[in-house]
């Protein structure tokens, strides 16, 4: 049994035999690939790299470093910090105030307003 690969020449079919390979040469999204570790966390790091100096907005490399399912916590983390270290120093410490600001005004854990 073969796949239908599509036309190839004047109206003819040609198909894939069951033992030849796909042509889709990557993981499809979602999937977990045996590839060596330090290679996966290089690979992405370069495309961490990569959108920052594109200047993708923050938000997507923060959704492409959370989707990479190859990726354990700490690789996660870490290039997490290698993107946000390449932010300019006054993006970093705007940001990094407003979220102590907007905990300052979040109830500590325990405590009920009177």
């Amino acid at each position: 049994m073969g796949v239908n690969l599509g036309r190839t020449g004047r109206g003819a079919t040609r198909k894939r035999g069951p033992h030849e390979p796909s042509r889709r040469s990557y993981p499809a999204r979602g999937a977990r690939c045996a590839v060596d570790a330090s290679l996966t966390l290089d690979l992405h790091r370069q495309v961490v790299d990569t959108m920052m100096d594109a200047e993708e907005p923050f938000g997507e490399v923060e959704t492409f470093i959370d989707e990479a399912v190859a990726l354990d916590q700490d690789e996660k983390a870490a290039l997490w910090l290698l993107a946000w270290s390449s932010r300019e120093a006054l993006v970093q410490r705007r940001e990094a105030l407003a979220m102590l600001g907007a905990l300052a005004w979040r109830p500590s854990p325990g405590l009920t307003p009177e």
